[in-house]
């Protein structure tokens, strides 16, 4: 089954609603342990990013480029730096493979 422009941009959303404001984690043990309740969802949100960016045609890295910058620089996940780090991190991390994207 094809990956909607709307399941996509869940998936970020989700990623971006659970990631806790930085001045709140001691270290990086404190932020897995933050993270470790929402694990299944995390997977399921990153297979959901990985499939969509597998999806994109043509198939070509100059393609996913031009997906990954609609996305990124929209106005959604523009708003602050976290929505904007959350996205493009999730976006980078999730396509590394597909045609030559590397991060």
């Amino acid at each position: 089954m094809k990956i909607t422009d709307s399941e996509l941009e869940s998936a970020l959303d989700f990623l971006i609603a659970i990631e806790p404001d930085p001045g709140d984690v001691d270290s990086t043990e404190h932020y897995a342990s933050m993270m470790e309740r929402y694990q299944s969802q995390i997977v399921q949100a990153k297979s959901v990013i990985r499939q969509y960016g597998e999806e994109i045609r043509p198939r070509s890295l100059e393609a996913m480029q031009r997906t990954f910058y609609a996305i990124a620089n929209s106005p959604k996940y523009r708003k602050t730096a976290i929505h904007a780090s959350v996205a493009r991190s999730a976006l980078e991390t999730g396509w590394v493979g597909i045609n030559g994207w590397e991060r």
